[in-house]
């Protein structure tokens, strides 16, 4: 039995191995969900090429980090909570227009 035992550990040498330690200075190797985050930034940031740079503004604050429409006209130094949500609404819509002309113009983006 002792024999069959090492005959048969003879015929697999296969051996599990661990995974291999990142290199600290080797090549850069992203995860699927680096990829991915990478290249939806790319494709806002080409979207918002489009807008004004207060548009832009509005909607990072809004949509982006969730302030009200009052907190935005206070950290933009805009006249009312009022201005902020028409222009808001006029970021959206010239979005939504620059999509529905070239729907790939962000890259496929399927927002709004």
């Amino acid at each position: 039995k002792v024999a069959d035992v090492r005959r048969n550990l003879a015929r697999d040498p296969s051996a599990p191995v661990p995974d291999p330690e990142p290199e600290p200075d080797g090549p850069w190797n992203p995860t699927f969900e680096e990829v991915e985050k990478a290249d939806r930034s790319r494709r806002l940031s080409r979207l918002f090429e489009v807008l004004s740079a207060k548009q832009r503004d509005v909607l990072v604050l809004r949509v982006i980090h969730g302030f009200s429409a009052e907190e935005t006209a206070n950290t933009l130094g805009m006249a009312s909570a009022g201005a902020v949500r028409v222009t808001q609404h006029r970021a959206l819509n010239e979005l939504r227009r620059v999509l529905r002309e070239d729907p790939g113009y962000a890259g496929g983006f399927a927002i709004f």
